[in-house]
């Protein structure tokens, strides 16, 4: 049985008072016997408030641990959900080109944005992880123009072309998709070539795609 300070205290009071009514000439030497008896008990109980104390540290511990260890699987989780597809336009229709030199696109009508991957300012996507990407592109191209197409390009590295001629035709809507591994931090966007043209309005005909497939 465990005793507190103040119960091992009454009861050396309680000894010393029963050993002094019954041999008053051994009270001395009974009262040093009590002392050693409550000094052996509070060492004993002191070791034991320490361990105690070690095994709370030690379970505090494991605790911050599996909450960091948490909060990390939570922050994977968050960087794991990607998905983007925006069109050119937001209001007004309009051709986009012919320019002279090509021309990076930004797509500026955010339809799904998961993950903040894809930039609007810029038009540029940028992998938050290592993993495999599906990317898609569509294009408009409309009479007054040989060829129209979009190319897509990873790390300012051609990828693969989304292109027709229009062969007469009012309009031809050429797209492309292609699944590619990426490290984080690489960059994919869609490329304008020179003296092409497309086409785009409020029904999103001309729209570029980027879904994180998974992780590797």
């Amino acid at each position: 049985m465990k005793l507190s300070v103040v119960q091992l205290m009454l009861l050396f009071c309680a000894l010393v008072t029963v050993e002094s009514n019954n041999n008053p000439e051994g009270t001395q030497s009974d009262m040093y016997a009590v002392l050693r008896r409550m000094s052996a008990v509070m060492a004993e109980q002191k070791v034991e408030m320490e361990h105690a104390k070690t095994k709370m540290n030690d379970l505090e511990t494991r605790l911050k641990a599996a909450e960091r260890k948490v909060e990390e699987l939570q922050r994977e989780g968050d960087g794991n959900k990607v998905a983007f597809s925006a069109s050119l336009v937001t209001t007004n229709e309009g051709q986009i080109g012919p320019f002279n030199t090509g021309k990076t696109l930004v797509y500026k009508n955010i339809i799904t944005n998961i993950g903040q991957a894809y930039n609007p300012n810029t038009g540029i996507f940028t992998a938050p992880v290592r993993g495999v990407y599906l990317f898609s592109l569509f294009v408009l191209g409309v009479a007054g123009a040989d060829a129209t197409g979009v190319d897509l390009y990873r790390n300012g590295e051609f990828v693969i072309p989304a292109y027709a001629h229009l062969s007469g035709q009012n309009y031809v809507n050429p797209s492309a998709g292609v699944n590619l591994l990426l490290e984080a931090g690489d960059t994919v966007y869609a490329f304008l070539p020179p003296n092409r043209k497309i086409y785009d309005n409020v029904h999103r005909h001309c729209s570029f795609s980027g879904v994180l497939v998974f992780v590797m």
